[in-house]
């Protein structure tokens, strides 16, 4: 039987526009058989499919059409079976439809993770204030502080339960450590993705989804599991460093690219390499220019963007952080005529 959570999972994920393969490959990942997901995916299918409108039966045979302006002749219409049963056949349809969304609507994991791109357009039909922007970033980001908080402690919890049992939950209902029950989505209010793997469980797989960018970690679809912990003090010093809350002194382990000896065109391409000069174990890469904000989680560290349409001088910050979750800075000069 399809579970409702991988159902509800799928048609949301498709909803806000993630790939299709995307959403596979993150399932199967996380631990889901391959013919569960493609049933998830047609039933999602056929439940976002509507039923085409009926057609309206001919009072008139072709033969029998009048001229304009004369009245038509009465006849009598021998009606088919669809004709007779049209109202009947309808409601059956739209029963067959409607029932599945209803048993499965009270699973709407992550409905809203767009929040942010439909709040903004709700801003810009209020006047795009700058003030209810601020306020909507900062409501953005606390909620997903709150994710990061939340996925770290079920984490622990997890593993405490697993010193005990030798095993993991079958749900986060059974974690008998959280007297309040597991938190869930500050959000949508729903319980975060949770697969047990195996009988008895002895892996599992964690979902749940950033609306913002939190560290180097992008926004979207995430999955933790039992061999991989959401590193979340690691998390919160890089947005530390971002942020500008702590600033570290430019470091001269690292290298980039040069940009100030060539000046740049509106729209030109420009690359960024980024190069550690003693072999420093780097993990991860962030770069700030203007509104651009880019992150890079794999060596060789590279950056590729589009330079500003206005002409100018801007300052390109590049962040790297290693394994340890210490920061390093370079800074570098984009001028563009």
């Amino acid at each position: 039987m399809l579970e409702p959570a991988l159902l509800e999972y799928i048609k949301n994920t498709l909803a806000q526009g993630f790939p299709k393969e995307q959403i596979r490959q993150e399932l199967l990942n996380s631990g889901w058989q391959e013919a569960d997901i493609t049933a998830g995916f047609i039933t999602a299918a056929s439940q976002s499919a509507k039923p085409a409108p009926p057609v309206a039966a001919a009072t008139t045979k072709p033969t029998d059409m009048e001229a304009p302006g004369q009245e038509p002749a009465p006849e009598t219409i021998e009606e088919g079976f669809f004709s007779r049963h049209q109202k009947a056949l309808i409601i059956i349809l739209i029963a067959l439809v409607a029932l599945p969304v209803v048993a499965y609507g009270g699973f709407l994991l992550y409905q809203k993770f767009m929040v942010k791109s439909s709040d903004n357009s709700a801003a810009n039909e209020a006047g795009n204030r700058p003030e209810d922007k601020a306020t909507e970033d900062a409501a953005l980001k606390t909620r997903d502080e709150t994710r990061i908080k939340d996925v770290a402690t079920i984490q622990t919890a997890l593993e405490n339960f697993y010193k005990t049992n030798k095993f993991y939950p079958k749900n986060l209902t059974d974690l008998k450590e959280m007297e309040k029950g597991a938190p869930s989505d500050p959000q949508t209010k729903e319980p975060y993705l949770y697969k047990a793997l195996g009988e008895p469980a002895i892996h599992y797989s964690l979902s749940f989804v950033l609306e913002g960018r939190m560290g180097t970690l992008k926004p979207g679809l995430q999955v933790v599991s039992s061999e991989q912990r959401l590193p979340a003090e690691l998390l919160k010093n890089q947005e530390a460093v971002i942020q500008g809350e702590v600033s570290p002194a430019l470091s001269d382990k690292l290298l980039v690219t040069e940009l100030d000896k060539t000046p740049f065109l509106p729209g030109e391409e420009v690359r960024i390499n980024i190069q550690d000069k003693e072999a420093v174990p780097l993990k991860s890469a962030f770069l700030i220019i203007d509104k651009i904000e880019l992150t890079d989680t794999a060596a060789p560290f590279e950056f590729s963007f589009t330079a500003p349409k206005n002409p100018g001088s801007y300052s390109v910050q590049i962040f790297a952080f290693d394994s340890d979750g210490a920061g390093y800075l370079q800074r570098a000069t984009l001028i563009v005529k």
